[in-house]
């Protein structure tokens, strides 16, 4: 899908560009500059600023206009009003933009913006557009949805049918075919081999044996972890440790540069071995989520180790292990690496954060000569980060497209694969009860946003005992045997959305659709989800009006609504409620009465045949309704 249009469409604070860009984008708290300096150390304030809202979606398009006068400005910054409250601000740079879009506002609010210019030393002061007035033109429900199936994109390649783990040999085939899985992310060793080189052979050959057709990325870091860590490395003993209040973690991996040499060695031998078994390894990960100066209860150093970390040790760190790599075998596709979050300049992280960003990373990477095959990064956090507006997944298209921007300033990477494999928070947030990752309709949202940002392949995210047997939450335990969960449903119909890919517009955030047109019968599939934020989301069903434009001018078609409920255990297939609409000049409007806060809807429309439509009873004069 990543040559394919659909990828372009608007998302979170995404800037509509004048020259290609990288947008930063930012919440009311993040400083990355000063906010305001003496006035000649900074340009001079915008000019021409305009805020204009769309007349389809809750968006906001702000236009403005630099001072010829003065210092030239490399950034801007966009900041959101309702009346005098702050309610979110975005950053862009690398180049500097004049217009950007800002969505997901409240239908009926008034807002303004003030637009700052800004360089390294700070901001200008800034200046306010005119009032404008959010105003919805759905007017029969909660959110309407548009699909156009007469403007086919693409093939449908289920970019986002990937899992990290998630499999052994008490998994049946039976549950794991029917889902398409086209990326697995896991680690591996040769069959035979020392205990810390042998992590993850006897899950890779199960993963081969599942889906021999499916691509495979070994995670290099699980393999040098289980071979080098000690449990006590940075105290040396539990009661050191203990006695020493010394700070958590105790265990850990041992640092890299601490024997280079042993290191090289060890991941040559571990490429060299495992290439020798006959196992094929698509990507070597070359480290997944390079620590940060935070130490994580889980993380790959202990806490010391983590604490002293700098950006140096890490950029030799990912070198040394693409060298080893490429030394084994000249020919292994890397990717590099996978970074923890998107952050995509220096300094946008919170103290103590991730350190390496991408603008450094690539500037490193690319003068030390490294053919970087892919790049990756993880989309599991439950809290906007520095770069976010909010918690929806329309920022994974966002940060995409930043990527891309970032990109085309380094030639030696332009052929470079995009993946997110990890994605969608598998924890239960510290304010909910439930993770994103079980509910259906944030699957759906995160699948619509992986598809219309293009990448070449994301990973589900696990945790727990989804990583070992479940399928990264897709299927429960249920004793002796394990089954379908609630958000398995959406995967499996998403996997039976064959042929063209159609754009798919909705007037609210918190609704996203995927679509696809068969063009042989006609036959259009829909996924639709509803991702409302547990706290401050609002959480009271709602309705969703669908028109949908297909190609089968008038007369009847055939509706199959299934409902994804957001529900707890085992769920069997959900049930199919059959409709007949009548199509008007090719449009099939649906109405769904009520979608809950998490919820997601499987449609299936066919054209009937003069025959089918004779036999059947007469279509519906008004929408056809799930309920």
């Amino acid at each position: 899908m990543s040559n394919s249009p659909h990828y372009q469409r608007a998302c979170t604070w995404l800037a509509v560009l004048i020259a290609t860009v990288s947008v930063a984008l930012a919440c009311s708290t993040m400083l990355v500059s000063p906010e305001t300096s003496a006035a000649s150390n900074v340009p001079n304030p915008p000019t021409n600023v305009t805020a204009i809202a769309s007349t389809t979606t809750n968006t906001v398009t702000v236009s403005w206009a630099f001072s010829p006068l003065g210092l030239t400005p490399d950034r801007a910054r966009v900041i959101a009003y309702d009346g005098t409250i702050s309610v979110g601000r975005a950053t862009c740079t690398l180049p500097v933009c004049t217009t950007m879009q800002v969505p997901g506002l409240t239908v009926g609010t008034i807002y303004t913006f003030v637009v700052k210019a800004g360089v390294q030393n700070g901001y200008s002061v800034g200046t306010t557009s005119a009032p404008v007035q959010v105003v919805s033109t759905c007017l029969v429900a909660g959110a309407c949805v548009t699909v156009n199936a007469n403007d086919p994109e693409g093939l449908a390649d289920h970019v986002a049918a990937g899992l990290l783990h998630g499999i052994d040999s008490t998994v049946p085939t039976s549950l794991v075919r029917p889902l398409d899985i086209q990326n697995w992310r896991t680690a591996t060793g040769p069959a035979a081999c020392s205990s810390g080189t042998c992590i993850g052979a006897v899950q890779f050959n199960t993963i081969r044996q599942a889906d021999p057709s499916a691509t495979v990325t070994a995670i290099l870091s699980a393999n040098w972890y289980q071979s080098s860590f000690e449990p006590y490395r940075e105290c040396g003993s539990y009661a050191i440790c203990l006695s020493g209040n010394w700070p958590k973690p105790w265990g850990g991996a041992q640092t890299p540069w601490a024997n280079w040499t042993a290191y090289d060695s060890f991941i040559s031998n571990v490429v060299t071995k495992v290439e020798a078994n006959g196992q094929t390894v698509n990507y070597w990960d070359l480290l997944n989520e390079p620590p940060s100066q935070t130490a994580n209860l889980v993380g790959l150093l202990d806490a010391q180790d983590s604490t002293n970390l700098t950006n140096t040790e890490l950029e030799q760190w990912l070198l040394h292990t693409y060298d080893a790599v490429r030394a084994a075998d000249p020919n292994a596709k890397v990717v590099c690496p996978s970074f923890e979050s998107f952050q995509s300049f220096p300094g946008e992280a919170a103290p103590g954060g991730q350190l390496l960003d991408f603008s450094t990373f690539l500037a490193f990477a690319q003068a030390n000569g490294m053919d970087c095959n892919a790049f990756s990064w993880h989309e599991i956090n439950y809290n906007p980060t520095a770069t976010d507006f909010n918690d929806q997944p329309e920022n994974v298209t966002a940060h995409v497209q930043m990527f891309r921007n970032l990109l085309a300033s380094y030639p030696t990477f332009r052929q470079a694969q995009i993946f997110i494999n990890e994605y969608l928070p598998s924890s239960v947030p510290t304010y909910g009860t439930q993770s994103y990752e079980s509910m259906p309709g944030w699957a759906v949202g995160y699948i619509s946003a992986l598809e219309a940002a293009g990448v070449s392949g994301a990973n589900l995210s696990c945790g727990g005992q989804g990583c070992s047997n479940l399928l990264d939450g897709l299927l429960v335990s249920t004793g002796p045997s394990v089954a379908p969960s609630a958000t398995y449903w959406p995967y499996w119909f998403y996997a039976q959305m064959t042929g063209n890919v159609v754009p798919v517009t909705t007037s609210a955030e918190q609704i996203s659709g995927f679509a696809t047109l068969d063009p042989a019968s006609g036959t259009v599939r829909v996924l639709l989800g509803r991702h409302e934020t547990e706290v401050g989301g609002n959480t009271s069903p709602e309705s969703v009006s669908m028109a949908v434009n297909g190609p089968w001018g008038n007369g009847p078609v055939t509706v199959d609504l299934q409902d994804l409920a957001n529900v707890s255990g085992a769920v069997s297939e959900p049930s199919i409620t059959t409709v007949i609409a009548e199509a008007v000049n090719g449009v099939v409007t649906v109405l769904i009465p009520s979608i809950g806060a998490y919820d997601a809807y499987a449609i299936t429309m066919i054209p009937m045949t003069p025959a089918a439509a004779l036999a059947a009873p007469p279509a519906a004069n008004t929408p056809p309704s799930a309920s």
